[in-house]
């Protein structure tokens, strides 16, 4: 989300970097280290994206806690099943918050994009979205302020739940993992 998304943010990234905590991790504010992508990607020159990849994450997610923070994300198709939308409620320290999580794709200039709101009045930043096979891929594109570059990966190979880990990396090819978690779908 997931945040997955989601899946769980961690304090030292953006929420719009570390999407939903469901759907990658739970979403955490903190420090926002992060630059924001403006410039999505395309998926591949051959393959347009298609919106029924994105029916991996429908359904109702509980996420394991991480960091003293769960998720629980209803996650449903907008009325033309051209995107997914997800509300959040993320619950932790803090009390709860709610997130609202869109996950749409754009066939025409070949993009995913997942967009998420922490705050009414929010400026909604595309964070890209490459999805191959089950794995999501959720930014890491662009280093951040501190010179590194953070992304969220999703597993969905199994079915009713996904896997999420939060990854760094100095030069945006090796990969190390960092939090991780998982989310059940409850229906």
């Amino acid at each position: 989300m997931l945040l997955a998304l989601v899946g769980g943010f961690a304090n030292d990234h953006s929420a719009r970097e570390h999407i939903s905590t469901e759907h990658r991790a739970p979403l955490r504010h903190g420090n926002d280290h992060t630059a924001h992508n403006h410039n999505l990607s395309r998926t591949t020159a051959h393959t347009a994206p298609d919106a029924n990849a994105l029916g991996a994450i429908v359904g109702k997610w509980q996420s394991d806690t991480v960091n003293g923070i769960s998720a629980l994300s209803n996650c449903a198709w907008t009325p033309e099943q051209g995107a997914v939308l997800c509300e959040q409620h993320l619950e932790g320290a803090p009390g709860v918050r709610t997130a609202l999580n869109l996950f749409a794709a754009d066939s025409a200039s070949g993009v995913y994009a997942l967009y998420v709101l922490t705050h009414a009045g929010d400026t909604l930043t595309p964070v890209p979205i490459v999805i191959r096979g089950k794995l999501w891929f959720y930014g890491g594109t662009e280093r951040a302020r501190d010179g590194r570059f953070y992304r969220t990966v999703n597993d969905f190979s199994r079915v009713d739940e996904y896997t999420w880990r939060q990854e760094n990396s100095a030069d945006g090819k090796e990969w190390t993992a960092g939090i991780h978690g998982q989310s059940r779908r409850i229906r």
